[in-house]
């Protein structure tokens, strides 16, 4: 593909492998993102509005304590998913950049108008 940034993008969000790739990173972010902010958010909801994690858990150590440090194990565990999504995500993005080159550069601005 040559470098020039000739591309004309209303074709490409057409191409059933350019919508393939959008839906299916759709279908892992949006649930992943709305954990997150669920279980980020719960600890100084949980912490600010209620005393549930204000009992002891493990001998001084209270729940809260506990739900902090399993916000950053979450936030591995999901850097880590991501990154065994993302090889999929590549194929996809390689097939999308295959069918963008099939299409051809786009046309140059006043070539339908026969003005060229």
């Amino acid at each position: 593909m040559n470098n020039t940034l000739n591309i004309d993008y209303a074709k490409v969000a057409k191409l059933p492998s350019f919508k393939n790739m959008q839906k299916s990173r759709m279908v892992f972010t949006v649930p992943i993102t709305i954990f997150f902010m669920a279980f980020y958010l719960g600890l100084p909801i949980l912490a600010g509005f209620t005393k549930v994690l204000t009992h002891k858990a493990i001998g001084p150590v209270s729940w809260a304590w506990i739900y902090a440090f399993a916000q950053f194990i979450m936030t591995w565990g999901l850097c880590m998913l991501y990154l065994f999504r993302a090889n999929g995500f590549d194929a996809q993005n390689k097939q999308v950049l295959a069918d963008i080159e099939k299409l051809g550069p786009a046309d140059e601005p006043g070539e339908k108008e026969g003005m060229k």
